[in-house]
């Protein structure tokens, strides 16, 4: 990797989307299945659920990745400064 480009970058970001398709699609289509077909609507677990995807939901994306970016630079900011 001594030549640069963007081809790694382009690399690495389809590699790490595919990861993570692979590992949060089986649990997103399991509760998904779990709170239409089997969850009773009164348990609290199912409850709590639905209400994370509600607030999730109504979340723009950009909102989430600034939080993110701000928890990261302060997490840089603390190690190196």
């Amino acid at each position: 990797m001594t030549k640069g480009g963007i081809l790694p970058a382009i690399v690495g970001t389809a590699v790490m989307t595919i990861i993570m398709a692979v590992a949060a699609v089986p649990f997103g289509v399991i509760t998904a299945i779990y709170l239409a077909e089997y969850a009773n609507e009164k348990s609290i677990f199912a409850r709590t659920i639905r209400f994370a995807v509600k607030t999730l939901a109504v979340v723009p994306s950009i909102i989430f990745g600034l939080f993110g970016l701000r928890i990261f630079y302060r997490f840089c900011r603390q190690e190196h400064g």
